[in-house]
């Protein structure tokens, strides 16, 4: 079953109604908060079993109180400082104070700072939880750089503190400064937020592990019925359903791709493009290019059909490979110059002449890189295109979705989820936007963000690949949305696969191209 990405006021709605319905009270929340925190903890293999717990104010201090409580009931050897005012916590914090104190006497509980050298092998983040809205101040920004210069493994508890829930941003104070822990591990509770996946609170919460609490059930809480909530992250079950094949397939059954792929002076786009295309499956692949191009990419992918848009009939050959393609991929390497923009508007025209075809027949367009410099600097090209009745994705890096949205990027860095999916519906796209955290975003209000993919695959060429894949994956003709998410997935995985295999700092394009197989390969089989 898919996980649930979720907001701060979603999850409110979500606990507030666990609560309500099921009859799961805040005490028992979080005692499971506390139970799975501990598991976690224990899973780590630590054999000097020593913790530093730092709690904060509210019902995250709260879990760290508890949390505390259990581990030392296990054997561990724990300190457990609270930060806040006693007097001025939450209520369910004061319980757990209360129970500590009976448990193990008033001076179980420690202030702020830890004696001079004191240290241990796990240190637990629980300052401040999915509410927190400002940055981190005072004995807070204290406890937070000394987690973080700590050598032992951190912990957070739900969210790193510092790391606004919804966006990921790193919280400024009131002097600027943005202060934050950086966990090994995030244990998150009931869904996972979407501040776990974009910006800095990507990676800052390190490995993430998600416990319901019971406050997502299947069967008695339909998370999805929740006003909003319509982010998930696909399971392997998922993304195996729609790229499963056919054992009585033959070529045409998996997806009939045209690529728009490779300038005069970017002959690379076009073969990564269309290896990767090959590589994730794609059926029958032709290849929109120039004839400079020829022979690097059939020399290396003789499978390709390959169609030199300078031959004579370019707009016939257009027209035909409109009719014969399931999905149209365009704009990696193929320039932003006047032969560029033109074949753009050739492809629309021929587009344009099938609006009579039966809507599922009509190829998927996916818009990439140089293309989508076109449409941002030439409207009235973008809306021919929006008026036709095809289904669009648009790929943009950040740089690109700013000349897109005419928006700086410092803007849309701060909410880059909001943003993105105002833009899918008002353009009626889905659209991948492009960074540490990619987003998939739906004109129907769906989203999505990608747990997979590492900084190795920041150099170019890596955009080329994606779109291959893209393309492959949604000739299957299943949901497009899905598709996409699928798509975006399988390229972060093999990103993964070729980081593990020749390390982030020298892999390669062509090393991720390899490992698409691999990718698969781990869907299909897992």
């Amino acid at each position: 079953m898919s996980e649930r990405i979720v907001t701060q006021s979603q999850m409110r709605a979500l606990e507030k109604r666990i609560m309500d319905e099921v009859g799961l009270e805040s005490p028992i929340l979080m005692e499971r908060a506390a139970m799975a925190a501990r598991s976690a903890i224990e899973a780590l293999g630590i054999e000097n079993k020593t913790a530093m717990v730092f709690c904060g104010p509210g019902n995250n201090g709260g879990d760290g109180l508890a949390l505390a409580r259990m581990l030392t009931e296990a054997g561990w050897e724990c300190a457990c400082f609270l930060l806040a005012d006693p007097e001025k916590c939450s209520g369910e914090n004061k319980r757990q104070q209360r129970i500590l104190e009976r448990l193990f006497g008033p001076s179980y509980l420690r202030a702020w700072p830890p004696a001079a050298g004191q240290q241990a092998e796990v240190y637990v983040d629980a300052l401040f939880g999915i509410g927190q809205n400002r940055g981190l101040s005072g004995i807070y920004r204290e406890a937070a750089a000394f987690l973080n210069a700590a050598k032992g493994r951190k912990v957070a508890l739900d969210i790193p503190s510092g790391i606004h829930a919804d966006t990921g941003i790193a919280l400024a104070d009131q002097d600027g400064e943005r202060v934050y822990v950086r966990a090994d591990l995030t244990v998150t509770f009931g869904c996972r937020k979407s501040g776990l996946m974009l910006s800095q609170g990507k990676a800052a919460a390190g490995r993430i592990v998600l416990d319901s609490c019971g406050i997502a059930y299947p069967d008695t809480t339909d998370v999805s019925s929740v006003e909003g909530v319509k982010g998930s992250l696909p399971d392997r079950e998922d993304l195996e359903e729609i790229l499963q094949r056919d054992p009585l397939g033959n070529k045409g059954s998996f997806g009939k791709v045209v690529l728009w792929a490779g300038g005069q002076r970017a002959t690379g786009a076009a073969l990564l493009c269309t290896r990767s295309c090959f590589a994730a499956g794609a059926g029958y692949v032709k290849l929109l290019s120039y004839e400079d191009n020829r022979q690097l990419v059939l020399g290396q992918v003789p499978e390709t059909v390959f169609l030199d848009l300078k031959a004579p009939g370019k707009k016939d050959m257009l027209l035909r490979a409109a009719e014969f393609a399931d999905v149209i991929a365009m704009g990696c390497g193929v320039g932003i110059g006047e032969d560029a923009a033109g074949t753009l508007e050739d492809l629309c025209r021929a587009l344009s002449d099938l609006e009579s075809w039966d809507a599922n027949k009509l190829p998927v367009l996916i818009l990439d890189a140089d293309v989508l410099t076109i449409l941002s600097a030439q409207p009235e090209l973008w809306e021919k295109l929006k008026a036709l009745p095809v289904t669009t994705v648009m790929t943009p890096h950040m740089i690109e979705f700013s000349r897109l949205c005419k928006l700086p990027l410092e803007e849309i860095a701060k909410d880059r989820l909001s943003i993105a999916m105002a833009f899918a519906k008002e353009h009626q796209t889905i659209l991948v936007l492009k960074d540490a955290g990619t987003l998939i975003a739906s004109p129907d209000g769906r989203f999505s963000i990608s747990p997979y993919g590492n900084d190795g695959m920041a150099v170019a060429g890596s955009g080329d690949s994606l779109l291959g894949i893209l393309a492959a994956v949604m000739g299957r003709k299943k949901d497009p949305f899905g598709s996409v998410v699928c798509g975006v997935f399988l390229h972060g995985m093999a990103g993964d696969q070729a980081a593990d295999t020749v390390g982030r700092a020298s892999m390669l394009p062509t090393d991720l191209t390899g490992q698409i197989g691999a990718a698969l390969s781990q869907i299909l089989t897992d």
